[in-house]
């Protein structure tokens, strides 16, 4: 998993690890993005980080073209993340999912969370994974759907290696349990646009998490979310109060 970190001149504030995603990319999503360098400026220390089967330099290193081998995408993530003390979490998607999950693992390590482009969809495997796999493999016929189409195309464009991306959509892994993020301490915000059909019920996850905020972003469907110049208003304000002197562990 390749990161990459971008380090302020006066690094004051916690660190922020950005999670692009499925068919996305760090540098493709967050940093063209702006968000990072948004927060840089702000003091934070910003991770931005490829998921496994992403990534140019996954495509250059040669990234698993199995699916078995993305079934533990959390766990891999985990061990893949530098080693260091608390800090925030920007995920988008693939990457909310897996921010959620992975402060469910460690709610000792994550302290503010941003959850974008996620809902009720955290509970369940991606239907259309396997399809979207053929897609990648095969090309884009005249069938296929148009949600898959676009979905599609977002992964060709990114740059990354299309066979693993294809198997890390296809892959078998376990939701969450609405019970698994009950319990989570960590402060998140849920933020979807309104013209996002992919997530499902944003109030439904809300209401397992019991310091959720959720925002709707005007005029915004599910690929162009970490665009969004709202989502970068909210997330500047959500991560700007900082904790008490000496607990950043």
């Amino acid at each position: 998993m390749f990161v990459e970190q971008l380090h302020p001149d006066d690094p004051t504030a916690t660190p922020v690890l950005f999670l692009h995603g499925w068919g996305g990319s760090g540098i493709g999503t967050w940093v063209a993005s702006r968000l990072p360098a948004r927060l840089r400026d702000r003091g934070h220390t910003c991770i931005v980080a490829d998921l496994p089967g992403h990534g140019c330099a996954e495509r250059v290193n040669g990234a698993s073209h199995r699916s078995e081998d993305y079934d533990e995408i959390v766990e891999k993530v985990d061990e893949g993340l530098p080693v260091g003390g608390r800090c925030d979490v920007v995920g988008f998607s693939l990457g909310a999912k897996i921010a959620l999950m992975l402060a469910a693992r460690r709610p000792e390590r994550y302290r503010r969370i941003v959850a974008a482009g996620v809902g009720s969809n955290i509970f369940s495997s991606e239907p259309a994974g396997p399809a979207l796999r053929a897609i990648l493999s095969g090309g884009i016929g005249p069938d296929v759907p148009a949600r898959q189409r676009r979905s599609a195309v977002y992964a060709l464009q990114s740059g990354g290696d299309p066979e693993a991306m294809g198997a890390c959509i296809a892959r078998s892994w376990t939701p969450p349990t609405r019970a698994d993020l009950e319990g989570l301490p960590s402060e998140v915000l849920l933020a979807a646009g309104d013209e996002d059909e992919v997530v499902g019920s944003v109030e439904e996850l809300a209401a397992c998490l019991p310091t959720a905020t959720v925002r709707r972003l005007r005029g915004i469907d599910h690929l162009s979310t970490p665009y969004s110049t709202e989502l970068h208003d909210l997330v500047a304000e959500f991560l700007s109060c900082e904790e008490a002197e000496g607990s950043h562990g």
